[in-house]
């Protein structure tokens, strides 16, 4: 049996993600106050824990997994990661003291980190 591990690309996107959003969540800290880092970091785990999930479900190399369970594991994580996005953002905005803008800049700045995983693909991760 083959040894699993994620694929250098998706432990790339995840740590990029993480430390995007500590570091983001610092400069909130420091520009509006620790309630905006908060929210902030929030924001950035409504993005970050259904990537996780989408990883350990489809990053993972496997060998030994057919053409078939690799679309449906690619599916079936996506059609998961929505619905744990939606979930999340469903329980954050219940949260008193609810704050658009860091929220939502976490969310972003997380999400982005795809597109540069896309334009750094080429320089061999």
């Amino acid at each position: 049996m083959a040894a699993k591990r994620f694929f250098r690309v998706v432990r790339w996107v995840l740590v990029a993600q993480s430390s995007g959003i500590i570091f983001l969540a610092v400069l909130f800290w420091v520009y509006s106050g620790l309630e905006s880092a908060k929210w902030c970091l929030l924001g950035g785990l409504v993005a970050i824990l259904p990537n996780a999930y989408f990883s350990c479900k489809f990053g993972v190399r496997d060998d030994s997994r057919t053409a078939r369970q690799v679309a449906r594991a690619f599916y079936g994580g996506e059609v998961a990661k929505v619905l744990i996005t939606g979930g999340l953002f469903a329980l954050v905005l219940q949260l008193p003291g609810f704050s658009f803008m860091p929220l939502f800049s976490g969310y972003v700045f997380a999400l982005s980190v795809f597109w540069f995983a896309l334009l750094k693909r080429g320089s061999h991760l």
